[in-house]
């Protein structure tokens, strides 16, 4: 996926998706994806990802709550296996969902996602050749 955004500070202030995001084949089931994503961001990738348990719960406290709330989960509740149960056509827009998030937060969100969610969440935004706010000079006369 590549994503435009502009910041301020730490702080993303507009976001667009100018490549959808590539669909690896993965080997895993999608929870467990998920969840293998979020312990590398997390700089826990020796833990195995399907471990439940204590240790588990206690990694989920080192995730916001409430971030990336879809459907009724959010970014803790999809590390814990909860899928997000909403319709395709349902499903917010991921760059409506960035803006006010800091970078590091945006991460998680996105990883939080399984492919299958992420992908329509993506439409690419093409770059709009007038209107866009940038004025070029070639320096030609004029």
């Amino acid at each position: 996926m590549k994503l435009e955004l502009t910041l301020q500070g730490d702080v993303i202030q507009t976001a667009r998706v100018r490549r959808p995001p590539y669909r690896e084949k993965e080997t895993d089931e999608e929870a467990t994806a998920v969840r293998r994503r979020l312990l590398h961001l997390l700089g826990m990738p020796g833990m195995k990802p399907g471990r439940s348990g204590r240790s588990g719960r206690n990694v989920s406290f080192a995730l916001p709550g409430n971030l990336g709330a879809i459907g009724g989960t959010d970014v803790r509740s999809r590390f814990g296996g909860k899928a997000v149960d909403v319709p395709t056509g349902d499903l917010p827009r991921l760059a409506d969902l960035l803006p006010g998030l800091e970078w590091n937060e945006a991460l998680l969100l996105i990883n939080s996602l399984p492919a299958s969610t992420l992908e329509p969440m993506c439409p690419v935004e093409h770059r709009e050749e007038a209107g866009e706010g940038h004025a070029h000079d070639h320096g030609g006369a004029g």
